[in-house]
């Protein structure tokens, strides 16, 4: 199923063949320097490898009607792409669309509705929602300021050191006292009663089994589950969270893997990259 697309860019616009509002300089930065390194070694690197998935995936389904949650949605990078994707016949059918971005930076967020508002039509719909997705509802005190805004909109406080209880205290000790959490409210992706999900795209940095322990019933209803992964132990133990979908790709950074016979490269600090499908779809992991 999985397999290599050659897109080819347009100035001024996404690959997907839309302008986008919001997008960090330091981003599309970093993006590139990767892109550029892993040519030069004859492999592609982590953001094309994620663009094929994605496509891959539109390009199996079969409907007339694509459904898609975005969770840690920035400014509406993967609903966008899913827009442009159908309109451009870069993959997939001709089809309708229903797309909601969840994100919880507030300047990211505010990007993503003025994105979702340039996207009016008798295609399909987008929604935005501002908070932070967990595996509880309330309030959570999430990462702000600079880092926030000109990376990826941050993360619920305990950061890249998820992992370790001492290093989570520290960080979130740190960011509260030189001022820099919000107090954002907190929904769980069962909360949000969804009929049914095609594409479930995840890149929450680091809380990624706190998302998928609050989408139990949810989970049962979604086809496919992409997730940006932030931690070589989250990647281990995401696969026991998601008992109904087969692990079909399990990408970490390093030279993790292949897509379509390309060897893909992850450069260090970039996001690994898992993706589940339905048990019915048994491709090999790689």
């Amino acid at each position: 199923m999985l397999r290599h697309f050659d897109i080819a860019h347009a100035d001024g616009m996404a690959w997907y063949g839309l302008k986008r509002e919001g997008y960090p300089p330091k981003v599309r930065e970093q993006l590139q320097r990767d892109m550029e390194q892993a040519h030069a070694m004859g492999l592609i690197s982590e953001r094309e490898a994620e663009v094929d998935v994605f496509l891959s995936i539109l390009s199996s389904l079969k409907q007339g009607h694509v459904t898609l949650v975005e969770v840690g949605a920035g400014w509406g990078e993967w609903c966008m792409a899913l827009v442009g994707a159908l309109r451009n016949r870069i993959a997939g059918p001709s089809a309708t669309y229903h797309c909601v971005g969840i994100e919880a930076n507030q300047k990211h967020y505010a990007n993503m509705t003025k994105n979702f508002a340039t996207l009016d039509g008798g295609d399909g719909s987008c929604e935005a929602w501002w908070g932070a997705v967990s595996d509880r509802m309330g309030f959570v005190k999430f990462d702000a300021g600079e880092i926030a805004d000109e990376w990826c909109g941050g993360n619920i406080s305990g950061g890249p050191f998820r992992g370790s209880r001492l290093l989570g205290k520290l960080w979130s000790f740190w960011h509260k006292a030189m001022g820099r959490t919000m107090d954002v409210s907190s929904l769980t992706l069962d909360g949000l009663a969804m009929d049914r999900i095609d594409i479930l795209h995840i890149d929450v940095q680091g809380a990624e089994e706190a998302v998928i322990r609050g989408a139990k019933d949810t989970l049962k209803r979604t086809r496919y589950v992409m997730i940006g992964t932030h931690g070589a132990g989250i990647n281990r133990r995401l696969p026991s969270l998601l008992p109904d979908h087969r692990l079909m790709l399990n990408l970490l950074p390093g030279i993790a893997g292949a897509l379509d016979g390309r060897l893909v490269r992850i450069s260090k600090g970039q996001d690994g990259l898992q993706l589940y499908g339905p048990v019915e779809n048994m491709g090999a992991v790689v």
